[in-house]
């Protein structure tokens, strides 16, 4: 294992505090990167301590910003087993969608949408990235002692904007069609 320099404890944690749920930042790539460093628990807290305040200040900030009509919209993308799920019991929900590495904070948009005050859900939040963070330190640690790790982080970082890429040029298909359709 290596030694760590404070600077990328110091990035982890505005990493982890602007995107949580805010910007599309590779917190899972960076979690599985700082694995190989032998301070796991002080990576889970610092990443811990800056997602949970993420969510307190920078929730509270979008919750003042965003009105019934854009909060109406952006909840129907979201399928309503989750809606259900939230609505009945939304600390579980929170601790569940927080230890579970999903590609969008679920849980974020449904606090927000639904008016719930952000620092009632802390608790929940705090275990849950707890036990994601913990996972992927751990996850990181063993594949540093590999040769294919550095590789396989080089892959998630990549991969979603290749995605990303394709997707578009799909779409730009899609509608190049329907106008040659059109004519």
């Amino acid at each position: 294992m290596m030694e760590t320099p404070a600077i990328w404890l110091v990035v982890l944690f505005f990493l982890t505090f602007l995107g949580n749920g805010t910007l599309p930042l590779p917190i899972t790539v960076y979690m599985l990167w700082m694995g190989q460093f032998d301070i796991p628990v002080q990576v889970v807290l610092i990443a811990t301590v800056g997602t949970v305040s993420g969510w307190v200040f920078v929730g509270g900030s979008i919750h003042r910003l965003i009105s019934g009509d854009v909060s109406t919209r952006i909840t129907r993308k979201i399928p309503r087993f989750y809606h259900q799920l939230f609505l009945k019991n939304p600390g579980w929900a929170i601790f569940l969608w927080n230890s579970l590495p999903f590609p969008i904070d679920i849980s974020r948009i449904l606090a927000l949408a639904y008016g719930i005050d952000p620092l009632r859900l802390v608790a929940p939040l705090t275990l849950g990235r707890i036990v994601r963070y913990s996972i992927l330190v751990t996850l990181g640690g063993i594949m540093a002692d590999y040769n294919w790790f550095f590789w396989v982080i080089i892959v998630l970082a990549v991969l979603p904007i290749v995605i990303k890429l394709f997707q578009k040029s799909e779409e730009a298909f899609s509608e190049g069609m329907s106008e040659t359709d059109a004519a």
